[in-house]
C-alpha cells in the first residue's frame, strides 16, 4: 500500500475496506473515496494517525507510478478524536483528502474533480461516516462507544519545513 512519502506506519491495520465513486462523465464528472481502518487498539490507531499526519506535514511531495504529487496540508472539519487534511496536486488536478480519528479506527475521504481545481464533499463524507461511529454504529469499535472527546491535530508551516 502506498503511503506519503513511503512513510512506515508503526502498526499494521486488523481491518482495511474501501469504496470508489464516480459520478458522472467527461468534463463534469466527480470522484469520491472512502476507507476505514481499523486497528487491534485506539492506541495503535492513534500512534497510527500521528505518523500519518507526521509524514503529510513534513513531505511537500512524491511521485507516484511516475506521477508528480504535491502535498499541501489543510485544515479538516473538527471531528472525531482528531482530524486532518491533505491537498493532492496531480497534473493540474487537486484532490482532498481527510482523516478522522475516532476510537480504533481511521476514516480517510477524498474527492475530487479530473477538471476542476476545486474538489467538493470530501469533508462532507468524513463528517457523515464519523458521525454514524459516533451514533451508534459500534461495530467498528468492538460494540464499544467511541473513545475520549478529540484532541487538536493541527500541521504548521513550521512542521511541514521540517
Amino acid at each position: 500500500m502506498k503511503t506519503f512519502c513511503d512513510y512506515k506506519p508503526p502498526f499494521t491495520e486488523k481491518q482495511y475496506v474501501t469504496r470508489d465513486f464516480t459520478k458522472g462523465g467527461g468534463m463534469s464528472s466527480e470522484f469520491l473515496s472512502i476507507g476505514l481502518r481499523q486497528y487491534a487498539t485506539a492506541d495503535e490507531a492513534n500512534a497510527a494517525f500521528d505518523a500519518m499526519a507526521d509524514a503529510i506535514g513534513s513531505c511537500p511531495g512524491d511521485t507516484f507510478q511516475g506521477t508528480e504529487l504535491t502535498y499541501a496540508p489543510m485544515s479538516a472539519p473538527k471531528i472525531g478524536d482528531a482530524s486532518v487534511g491533505v491537498r493532492i496536486t496531480a497534473d493540474g488536478t487537486d484532490l482532498l483528502q481527510f482523516f478522522v480519528l475516532t476510537g480504533p479506527t481511521i476514516i480517510r475521504t477524498g474527492g475530487g474533480r479530473p477538471h476542476e481545481r476545486q474538489p467538493r464533499r470530501g469533508h462532507q463524507a468524513s463528517r457523515s461516516a464519523a458521525r454514524r461511529l459516533r451514533d451508534g454504529s459500534h461495530e467498528l469499535n468492538d460494540g464499544r462507544p467511541p473513545g475520549p472527546p478529540r484532541r487538536t491535530r493541527t500541521i504548521s508551516k513550521a512542521t511541514a519545513e521540517r
